[in-house]
């Protein structure tokens, strides 16, 4: 939480406060060391008495400890003591000066100050209502956009709460320094660092340890600040409050894609580096969003940094009540109207650092010494928010991946730093026995000018130590975002835990669409897709530290239920932004089709595929039909019969029950046919008619029919003159086929008058006979030339002079017929 350039000063206290702890050093040898070696106590400060009760410290400091005293350094003064006092238990802190607590002697925003509203009496809850509405109007008001901005609200349970959030510190000008430059508020990490995320074309400090762990490892890391990785929580945060009807107000840019801060616009002086939006301290966002000049530039103090301490409670103030500053009067009429402050509470999230790299775990601090009636509610919220935070890690976080010390490189149960007489490593198992969870360091009560100016309760929360990752994994957790999700939830179910409201389930989706084909084919590739929307905690991916390495992982999937006929594997969410609540999903699901006909059922649900998940929320499901089945083939003509020489009706016909015929074909003996065609002249003995179908997914089936063409039992005569057009012919035959035959007997002539040409049969090789219809198939000589073959249709219409029929084909293409002019043909 201190300063970078506060932070470097703390280690040497820190590591004095240790091995005096190791040595059983008494409390007030502890305080004494650390107030005199650390350097973050003005010089020249004592410690002029240290009073233990129970749980309780004061430190009473001698006057050299105001020198040069703002909001910075007192902040750092509790924090360096209350990290040295954590061993012997230590729950509330005060340090003093001549009997006064220490922050009394801070300048003060009360009467007298300048104030940007106007005057207003705070005398009635309706007027405090009136005068804090603007919240209301601008629900998310500081936060800027970004990733999980955009939230609907899902649930009410927290309709009407109002709730401020800030995280860590911000760069700010730094105008006290030797040189005036713009600083990072915060220290480097020491950990590895998979992703540092420096401003384009940085080429700053990389961590080069030079102790022996790190040494014989050859790390080097890019700097990585506590600030660059508290805003994932309070943008979780954020979400999760706004989808559950909460008001929020946020004191620092979210939105990673807001551009740079202009600097030179609000006339502060260059910048050596861009300045992002979102690194900046939470005064000069105030300032950019056009808040009230009075919460971001408070005129009683000179430093930048104490005045952007002051702008975060300033800035919660400011949209509860409407106005900032209150004269003491309208102070005492807030006090007096639990019905307003008992409906906000205000959030600060940093990370610790304890310099010797041996802390570890979760604290968090309330300080009601400005506003004592605000203390019963204060600790009521610190213990509501710390317990679920704590109860989140252990209790929904899955890190088994941190529990075994190889994951760090090491060979034996130990570092080579870890101290003598403190017992061996151990990492975070999440079980019992109770060591090996995450550090529940408890609340505690200090003085943190972010928390003791609120007008509402307030808590300042320690997360985790950045510093310590060679000791226990609360850093390689830190850098995890599925951590950082988990741990948002926890706060949020903290905040209505002390609301006195239940929180939405942590693991819930509704099924927002489900598309998959209605029908499909045998051993088909399916694609589908399922949209299943967050209810609950965001969905995102994460890294693990294991054997040096950082991979990407995720545990949110959709995952194929028991009931699912048509198998698949879980599917990761995509490998992008998170997914907040109220925010859509979109799985594409990649399955093949059974081999057999059937209808098919295809069952998908969520799963955190973790330690403390399984599977949750609706279940998206589909029905596919599968045709693994052929058309069916009907044959109607021919049958597997004898059929007399002539022409054949072919009729066939396929259908598809499930799906549809895509195409049909047949042939006999090879060749082509279609349904409804006559086929004419095929010779005697057998034939086959073969039947091919096949429906949209390519099922196939052939069907097949063996006929007989036949001579038929019979006599066919005719003799006369056919009229042709413009032209007449004669023709005169008789054809006669006893059963047991091998041919017919007769003899054929025929003659075009208008060319000459004369036709005179060789031999009868088939006769058909069907009703009044008959045809003849032989071979023949052509003017005398042999070596051709001719057929002859002729119909029998009754008596002489009734316009019988007779039709000639020889295989030159000569092709005539007509009406008989004369003559008669006669079938028996």
């Amino acid at each position: 939480m201190a300063g970078k350039h506060l932070m470097a000063l703390l280690v040497l206290c820190l590591v004095l406060v240790w091995g005096s702890a190791w040595a059983q050093a008494t409390i007030e040898e502890v305080v004494a060391d650390c107030v005199a070696n650390s350097g973050v106590f003005p010089a020249g400060t004592t410690v002029v008495s240290t009073i233990v009760d129970g749980e309780s410290v004061t430190v009473e400091l001698s006057a050299e400890a105001l020198n040069g005293l703002g909001e910075e350094v007192a902040d750092a003064m509790s924090l360096a003591l209350n990290n040295a006092l954590n061993d012997f238990g230590v729950t509330a802190l005060e340090i003093t000066v001549g009997g006064l607590p220490l922050w009394t002697y801070l300048p003060q925003a009360a009467a007298g100050a300048a104030s940007t509203a106007s005057a207003q009496t705070l005398s009635t809850a309706s007027s405090l209502s009136g005068i804090g509405g603007i919240v209301t109007e601008i629900p998310d008001r500081g936060g800027g956009g970004g990733e999980g901005a955009d939230i609907p609200v899902l649930t009410t349970e927290l309709a009407g709460k109002g709730v401020g959030l800030y995280n860590s510190h911000g760069a700010y000008w730094d105008e006290r320094s030797q040189y005036r430059y713009w600083r990072p508020a915060m220290r480097t990490l020491c950990g590895p660092n998979p992703e540092p995320p420096r401003p384009p074309g940085w080429s700053g400090s990389v961590y080069q340890p030079s102790n022996y762990y790190y040494w014989t490892r050859g790390f080097q890391w890019g700097s990585y600040y506590e600030d660059y990785r508290t805003d994932q929580e309070i943008r979780f945060l954020r979400a999760y409050l706004k989808s559950s009807g909460a008001i929020v107000c946020c004191g620092r840019n979210l939105d990673k894609n807001a551009g740079f801060f202009d600097y030179n616009k609000y006339g502060y002086p260059n910048c050596s580096f861009p300045l992002y939006k979102w690194i900046t301290a939470a005064k000069y966002h105030l300032q950019e969003i056009g808040a009230p000049e009075a919460v971001w530039n408070e005129p009683t103090l000179t430093a930048e940094s104490d005045k952007d301490i002051r702008a975060r409670p300033y800035w919660t103030n400011y949209n509860m009540i409407g106005k900032w500053p209150l004269t003491p009067g309208e102070i005492e009429e807030v006090r007096n109207n639990p019905g307003l402050w008992g409906n906000w509470v205000s959030i600060h999230l940093h990370t610790n650092a304890a310099g010797s790299g041996q802390g570890r775990g979760t604290e968090t601090y309330w300080y009601t010494s400005k506003y004592p009636w605000l203390q019963t509610k204060a600790v009521e919220l610190a213990n509501a928010f710390n317990t679920a935070i704590v109860n989140a890690i252990r209790t929904k976080y899955d890190g088994y991946w941190a529990e075994d010390p190889q994951m760090y490189g090491y060979t034996g149960a130990n570092p080579p730093e870890w101290p003598s007489g403190v017992g061996n490593w151990v990492g975070y198992a999440q079980t019992s026995p109770s060591s090996r969870q995450w550090a529940n360091r408890g609340v505690k009560t200090s003085n943190f000018g972010e928390i003791r100016e609120a007008l509402m309760p307030a808590v300042l929360t320690e997360l985790l130590f950045h510093d310590d990752w060679k000791f226990y994994p609360d850093h390689v957790f830190s850098l995890d975002r599925i951590f950082s999700a988990t741990v948002a939830w926890g706060m949020y179910e903290g905040i209505c835990n002390y609301f006195g409201v239940t929180p939405k389930p942590r693991l819930a989706a509704t099924v927002q669409s489900v598309s998959f084909p209605a029908l499909v084919g045998p051993n088909a590739p399916i694609e589908g897709t399922v949209v299943m929307r967050n209810e609950g905690q965001a969905w995102c991916w994460g890294n693990k530290w294991v054997n040096k390495v950082y991979f990407p992982y995720t545990v949110w999937k959709l995952a194929p239920t028991a009931n699912n006929q048509l198998g698949g594997d879980k599917i990761p969410i995509t490998d992008a932004e998170p997914i907040y609540p109220g925010q859509l999903a979109t799985f594409k699901i990649n399955l093949i089709s059974p081999a057999t006909t059937g209808l098919y059922t295809t069952e998908w649900r969520m799963v955190n595929d973790g330690a403390f998940g399984g599977a949750f929320g609706q279940v998206a499901t589909a029905q596919i039909q599968v045709d693994a089945d052929p058309p069916v083939i009907t044959i109607v003509s021919p049958a597997p019969a004898d059929y007399p020489y002539g022409c054949i009706k072919v009729e066939f016909s396929a259908t598809d029950e499930l799906s549809s015929v895509a195409s049909i074909t047949a042939d006999i003996d090879g060749e082509p046919v279609t349904s409804g065609q006559n086929i004419c002249g095929l010779a005697l003995g057998a034939h086959t008619l073969t039947v091919t179908a096949s429906d949209i997914f390519g099922n196939t089936a052939t069907q097949t029919v063996t006929f007989n063409v036949v001579n038929s039992v019979g006599k066919t005569t005719a003799g006369g003159w056919i009229e042709l057009e413009g032209k007449k012919a004669t023709c005169g035959f008789v054809s006669e086929y006893v059963e047991g035959s091998v041919a017919p007997a007769g003899n054929v002539t025929y003659q075009d008058h208008d060319t000459g040409m004369t036709v005179k049969s060789i031999s009868l090789v088939a006769m058909g006979i069907v009703g009044n219809r008959a045809w003849i198939y032989g071979t023949c000589e052509i003017d005398n030339q042999p070596g051709h073959w001719f057929r002859i249709d002729v119909t029998d219409n009754g008596e002489p002079g009734s316009d019988d029929v007779f039709n000639i084909l020889l295989d030159t293409g000569y092709q005539q017929g007509g009406k008989l002019g004369g003559g008669n043909i006669t079938i028996h």
